[in-house]
């Protein structure tokens, strides 16, 4: 008898080559899913971010459920994790737990990236129902951003204003 919850386990191999990818490209960043949820039974997922420079920050924001880890591969990144403000680099890294308000943005000169981690997986698909919403609006940010926390709110991000 184990004390270990029952936590389901990926049961297929996953290998991803150059380009093989699904790419998605929001108002100038660039996210690759590497891992999805579907891959590992929802357990967790894997994005590269890829921001240009001077790269504002999405608002601050938190979620319910979700811990978020960044590794960070290129470039800089300045993260804003409850009150404290960081710059970190290639080889740095960040877990932002559940419901800690944060954000990040790349206020630099050089292009810079990041692997995020999610767990549990899902919000990768946010990124891409963000995407085909921006290519649907005439123009950015939209008039009324209703429709934009909805799309926030269902994948259990909520704004700290």
């Amino acid at each position: 008898m184990s004390d270990k919850p029952n936590i389901p386990l990926p049961t297929n191999l996953v290998l991803r080559t150059s380009g093989s990818t699904q790419r998605v490209e929001i108002l100038g960043v660039t996210i690759d899913i590497l891992v999805s949820g579907d891959d590992t039974a929802g357990v967790w997922s894997l994005v590269r971010y890829t921001a240009p420079p001077h790269y504002p920050a999405p608002g601050p924001h938190w979620h319910g459920n979700m811990t978020e880890t960044f590794y960070v591969c290129a470039g800089r990144f300045r993260f804003q994790v409850g009150s404290e403000s960081k710059d970190l680099g290639a080889g740095e890294l960040v877990m932002v737990p559940p419901k800690m308000t944060h954000t990040l943005a790349n206020p630099f000169d050089d292009v810079a990236q990041t692997l995020i981690l999610f767990s549990p997986a899902g919000f990768e698909h946010y990124y891409v129902e963000l995407a085909t919403l921006v290519a649907q609006e005439p123009m950015w940010p939209p008039p009324s951003m209703a429709e934009v926390a909805a799309l926030a709110a269902k994948y259990d991000t909520h704004t700290s204003q």
